[in-house]
């Protein structure tokens, strides 16, 4: 190969030589451009948006209510955080399904101070089993809010439940305090006799 050969060929060489690795670099930062870029897309992508009306008030009509003792109202006057609870949860009657998910983390809150603070004279297994309930459900519910996993309808079913597993507390502790069947019917006994030992009585009372 004569010198002017080389003279022509070496600029080609050069070029070759210089390219080489600067594709593989660019075809390198053109795959990482597009993994970022796929990447961004995915992330940019809105949140979903709760569906159903959220205006629309809460309907409990159906559900039954629980009318505490006059007993153990007089007792729960002297723990507060289920009194706050009660009033939290009495409310869901009268609010919106938003006015709702505004107040899911206040009620979550006070569900946690009330088992945090049960009286011993309510510590019972039926009671502590209705305070996990409802604790668990209201925690549940907080956690769907946070989240955003929530629907109008979804809502609903979390308020009813949430106010059904009051109803099953309140039952309980009306329990503390019923008294037994057997007392109950002794009680009935003791009334009946007396009525008919005063009608006997008064039959044996001397004519005139």
């Amino acid at each position: 190969m004569g010198r002017t050969e080389l003279i022509c060929i070496f600029p080609l060489l050069l070029f070759r030589f210089i390219m080489r690795p600067a594709l593989g670099f660019l075809i390198i930062l053109f795959f990482i451009l597009l993994t970022n870029c796929k990447d961004q897309q995915t992330n940019s992508k809105p949140e979903k948006e709760p569906t159903g009306n959220l205006d629309r008030e809460i309907e409990m009509d159906s559900m039954p209510s629980v009318q505490l003792s006059q007993k153990a109202n007089q007792e729960l006057n002297d723990w507060p955080e289920f009194m706050t609870v009660k009033m939290e949860i009495d409310k869901l009657t009268e609010m919106s399904r938003q006015d709702v998910i505004n107040n899911a983390g206040t009620l979550n809150e006070a569900v946690n101070r009330m088992t945090d603070s049960v009286p011993n004279k309510f510590k019972n297994s039926a009671v502590m089993g209705r305070l996990k309930v409802m604790k668990t459900k209201t925690s549940i519910f907080k956690q769907q809010i946070r989240n955003r996993n929530y629907s109008g309808e979804s809502v609903t079913n979390s308020a009813e439940d949430i106010y059904g597993a009051l109803l099953n507390l309140e039952i309980q502790l009306n329990e503390i305090y019923l008294k037994p069947l057997k007392d109950i019917e002794a009680e009935m006994k003791k009334a009946v006799n007396d009525s008919t030992m005063q009608e006997y009585g008064e039959n044996e009372k001397p004519k005139r």
